[in-house]
């Protein structure tokens, strides 16, 4: 699949998501995050799973094996499809070191998202979960980083730095 595809794959998977209803939250309800977390995925509500992670997969195999070129235009694709970027993830239930580089590349591709600070702590779990499972991260963290953007878009630091900080113990 080219990137102009895998463009189209995602803005179709984003156009569903978007016209997903918010949910609706009783603040005052004590369960209501139990409740929340009860409620199947977004990408299951809107009947787009299987694209969701074909557009996904497409997205990351052209991040990894594409050059710089092709890097910066996953990268523009996810920063103009938040929903996308943010509700489609891999299978948190991953155990070995190809799937931690895989959701490593996943946080270098969405570039510091809408906001870096999420970002950090995504890249932080999935350091910790991997070391909880003996994956050494420092050699995953430098391959990563070294195709990551150097562009520090909310004054944190550039994804390169932010995923270096992987090797910070939380």
């Amino acid at each position: 699949m080219d990137i102009g595809q895998i463009r189209d794959e995602v803005a179709f998977v984003e156009l569903a998501l978007s016209e997903l209803p918010d949910p609706e939250l009783d603040l005052s309800d004590p369960g209501v995050w139990e409740k929340l977390r009860a409620e199947p995925p977004s990408i299951d509500r809107a009947g787009v799973r299987a694209e969701a992670t074909a557009a996904l997969g497409a997205l990351l195999d052209a991040y990894e094996a594409g050059p710089e070129e092709t890097r910066h235009q996953v990268r523009e694709i996810l920063h103009r499809h938040t929903r996308f970027a943010g509700d489609v993830g891999l299978p948190h239930d991953w155990t070995t070191p190809a799937e931690f580089r895989r959701e490593v590349l996943r946080i270098s591709a969405v570039d510091q998202g809408v906001d870096a600070r999420d970002q950090l702590v995504a890249l932080w779990g999935a350091c910790e979960r991997a070391r909880g499972l003996g994956i050494d991260v420092g050699p995953v963290l430098r391959e990563v980083s070294a195709i990551s953007s150097d562009t520090d878009h909310y004054g944190m630091g550039s994804m390169q730095q932010l995923i270096m900080r992987g090797l910070e113990r939380h």
